[in-house]
């Protein structure tokens, strides 16, 4: 599967799902970090790709006609440690997607770890 990954998420989890087994685009590398989130839904559905997202705005957009949405809710956590907590959640994801499930939202308590401390704004 190919994700289109937010700005708000780093441009490393396109390498993590690509360990996966998955193509991870993320917006900064593909010119859009300031692009609307209607530009990147409409790019993501007119190439068929999921989007993985922290922000909210995304489910009034969402159609699950158009594209899958993989929409993250864990707070802010540093690059290791949200790794770490995708890597636990992964398995479902994928579950849910072949499954057919357009929106899959993703909970669960932060993982404590010395990485699991915010970052600074």
């Amino acid at each position: 599967m190919i994700f289109l990954v937010d700005a708000q998420l780093p441009p490393g989890l396109c390498e993590w799902l690509e360990r996966r087994g998955h193509v991870g685009h993320h917006v900064s590398h593909l010119g859009m970090s300031e692009g609307s989130d209607r530009a990147i839904a409409d790019l993501a559905s007119g190439n068929g790709w999921a989007i993985m997202t922290k922000d909210e705005d995304f489910l009034q957009l969402h159609r699950a006609d158009r594209y899958s949405l993989v929409w993250i809710r864990c707070g802010n956590l540093r690059n290791r440690a949200l790794r770490a907590w995708l890597d636990q959640r992964w398995q479902m994801v994928e579950e849910q997607l072949k499954a057919g499930n357009c929106l899959i939202e993703i909970t669960g308590v932060r993982p404590q770890t010395p990485d699991s401390r915010v970052a600074p704004p």
